[in-house]
Formats: C-alpha cells, structure tokens, sequence
C-alpha cells in the first residue's frame, strides 16, 4: 500500500493527534503501511531501520531498471513529509525494547 502525502494530509485533520508514541520496526512494505494508517490516526510514529536506507524491500530488492529509485522513495518521503521520524542504522535488540 503506497500512501500519498496528499492522502496523508486530507485524514490527518479528520482526528486528533493521540498522547502516545509507537515505535515500528523494519520499513518495508509492511512497515510503510503501518506507519501510514497509524500517522492518519493521529499517532507520533518512529521507524527504526536496521539498514542505512529505509524502504526494506522496496529499495534493494526491486532492481531499478523494474522500479526507479525515484519511485522507490515516495513512500518514505510522504512518511517523512507526515512527521514519521525515521532512525536508520538502529539494530533493534530484544535488549533495548524495554527502552524504546
């Protein structure tokens, strides 16, 4: 699921921002999508990426020829446009989820 930053925008003024914040894991497709709908609910999201780009699957799984780097990176640019803070190079351990 692609999120638009238009879409994003329009639900965002439809509820009201919540008081707690959610961490997701992984920003693949998955986690993409998640952040998305948590975003338009009014939820403060943070994605924590292991690999140094975020878009999992989207961004060294699909060869470029098949999807642009350009296209690639709209979703995570409307994530981020949103207010989606995105922490790269974070190695999520069973350790630190109690901190997080």
């Amino acid at each position: 699921m692609l999120i638009s930053a238009r879409c994003l925008q329009l639900r965002r003024f439809q509820t009201k921002e919540k008081d707690y914040p959610v961490g997701i894991l992984g920003s693949g497709p998955a986690g993409i999508a998640a952040a998305g709908e948590l975003t338009a609910a009014g939820v403060k999201v943070t994605i924590y990426e292991r690999e140094a780009a975020a878009g999992g699957v989207l961004q060294w799984g699909i060869p470029s020829y098949v999807l642009p780097d350009k296209v690639s990176r709209r979703p995570v640019q409307a994530l981020q446009d949103a207010g989606v803070a995105i922490q790269t190079n974070t190695n999520v351990t069973p350790e630190m989820m109690e901190i997080l």
